[in-house]
């Protein structure tokens, strides 16, 4: 711990002006950090009687002298020992006329100190000190205990503890592990409610899917905090997410969010201006400190946390970390609401295309007698209801959590509807090609009219020739065609595999490929039937030509016959 001690004569006329350098050079410089400790002095007669208008001194400077005072790292003392306040206004004048920045031992040990005083310096000196420790050590005492009020949370339990290894294990990430202490926030301020969406969450296996999960498209992942906060085989929260919510009712003290809220535009770093600061905001771009509270440190996080040792230390710092982001959550409650609308009518929209998707598969469906293709038309309806749940807790941080993109994590919406419309196009994609599948089939079975109608124009034809042929019985050969047509069609819809869009775990477009196949079978065997038409319009052509040849020699004889009688 670093004292620094600053003897300040309550006889000076203009205090301020003795004091103000110190508090504007060093204790702005290192207050609200820590190992630093401050103490103003006063000596001189009647010293404590100007107590008051130290104190509204520093009341009245920068904010870092103003909240260290505040949280007793900076105290205002006084030796009101009429003797000793006389040998301590001495000995400073006589450091004031050698050299103020020579050590204290080097001057009472030197020539600048008469004879006749050496005795007072003897006797007064280890007084003064004996006086200056105590008031040291009160001070020390009291600021310690006033961080342990600011801060009133043991870290060193067994719970903590395995709390602590449960989330470096499953969880790892500073990132989600601040989500997860969010998340038990948030739970505090609706019980029932956040109670509710989590064992909805677990019951329906929402945790368990690909939904929730992060990675691709950049989105975060939230399974593995879901999962470690509520316990389906209890019905009740986890004892890890159990422990966070008690840390977070003991810890997030008024006190504790003033402080933060009072020291928030205070630069962590020691000499950066404000101007400084600003700059390096609009290098950082657009994000706002709600959007990066996960990696923007305090300058007093650091001291509130020193209080704790080894493993302790991190475990507060996540702890003080989320608990200033609740306060950030509720200082801009506007803006997480109007955030969360928007997102939340985002995730609506795209649930409802899902609808759609899976209404337009189940319709295809019902085009087959028997089951082709499996699709459970409900499987938006967790989600719909998941939505419907965080809308009804009475939770701000839940909000925040699940409808708000931070810089680096994505809301909780933003990644089930990023999942979601991965899904969703994929089922688009598949549904598609059913389409044109469906379409193939249509149009071999209404290919079979257009062979009827053809069959019977060749019977027409045949006859306008007038030439007689032994062919089958018109209806016949029609009443076989279709017959036979119609079989192919039935085997062919038969056979088809299901497609079940139902499994997780299964191929879709394998199926499809399998049908493709089958369809350009059963396509084969029906240009196979149309074979004998074919060789019969080939035969009617033939007919139809030997017919034109002959109508053109009757007609040449005519002629000829014609000729020959006029001569």
């Amino acid at each position: 711990m670093t004292e620094y001690v600053y003897p300040v004569p309550s006889d000076a006329h203009q205090l301020g002006e003795l004091l103000n350098p110190f508090l504007e050079e060093t204790v702005s410089e290192k207050g609200l950090t820590p190992n630093q400790q401050f103490m103003v002095v006063l000596f001189g007669e009647d010293a404590s009687e100007t107590t008051d208008e130290a104190v509204e001194i520093i009341e009245n400077t920068e904010p870092t002298a103003r909240k260290s005072y505040d949280i007793n790292q900076l105290s205002v003392v006084s030796v009101d020992e009429r003797r000793l306040n006389t040998f301590t206004t001495s000995l400073l004048y006589a450091l004031l006329e050698t050299d103020p920045d020579q050590p204290l031992e080097e001057t009472v040990t030197g020539d600048y100190i008469a004879d006749e005083d050496e005795r007072k310096v003897d006797y007064y000196l280890p007084r003064l000190i004996e006086t200056m420790q105590t008031l040291l050590e009160e001070h020390s005492e009291r600021f310690e205990e006033n961080l342990a009020d600011l801060f009133p949370v043991d870290l060193d339990t067994p719970d903590v503890r395995d709390m602590n290894e449960r989330l470096e294990k499953d969880v790892v990430t500073d990132q989600v592990i601040l989500d997860f202490l969010l998340l038990a926030a948030g739970s505090t301020e609706d019980e029932n409610g956040v109670e509710s969406l989590l064992r909805y969450i677990r019951e329906e296996k929402i945790d368990q899917s690909e939904m929730l999960s992060g990675g691709s498209g950049g989105v975060a992942g939230y399974s593995r905090i879901i999962k470690i906060s509520y316990l389906i085989n209890k019905d009740s929260y986890n004892s890890e997410f159990r422990t966070a919510r008690n840390l977070y009712n003991r810890s997030a003290t008024s006190s504790l969010l003033r402080l933060l809220d009072e020291t928030a535009d205070i630069p962590i770093e020691t000499g950066v201006t404000d101007e400084d600061s600003d700059d390096s905001e609009d290098d950082a771009g657009e994000d706002t400190p709600l959007e990066t509270f996960y990696s923007s440190e305090q300058r007093v996080e650091r001291l509130v946390t020193s209080q704790f040792q080894g493993n302790t230390t991190k475990i507060a710092e996540r702890l003080l970390r989320a608990i200033n982001g609740t306060r950030l959550i509720q200082n801009n409650s506007d803006t997480v609401n109007s955030t969360y609308q928007s997102q939340k009518e985002s995730i609506e929209s795209e649930i409802k295309q899902l609808h759609g998707e899976l209404t337009s598969l189940e319709a295809h469906a019902d085009e087959f007698e028997d089951t082709k293709i499996q699709v459970d038309t409900g499987r938006a309806d967790p989600y719909e209801k998941l939505v419907r749940l965080v809308d009804e807790t009475n939770s701000l941080i839940i909000r925040f959590l699940f409808g708000f993109d931070r810089a680096v994590r994505t809301s909780v919406f933003t990644t089930l509807e990023y999942n979601l419309k991965q899904y969703r196009e994929t089922l688009f994609n598949h549904r598609t090609r059913v389409d044109e599948l469906l379409e193939e089939i249509e149009a071999l079975e209404s290919r079979c009219q257009r062979e009827v109608e053809e069959l019977l124009d060749l019977y027409e034809r045949l006859e306008a020739t007038g030439v007689e042929v032994d062919v089958p019985d018109q209806a016949t050969m029609t009443e076989n065609l279709e017959e036979a047509w119609d079989e192919e069609i039935v085997q062919l819809r038969h056979e088809l595999p299901e497609i079940d869009f139902t499994d997780e775990d299964g191929s879709p477009q394998s199926k499809l490929d399998e049908w493709d196949s089958q369809i350009s079978e059963c396509r084969k065997r029906l240009e196979s039937l149309c074979e004998p038409i074919e060789q019969f319009g080939g035969t009617v052509d033939k007919l139809e030509q030997m017919g034109q040849k002959r109508n053109s020699v009757q007609n040449t004889l005519i002629e000829i016959d014609g000729l020959m009688e006029e001569q």
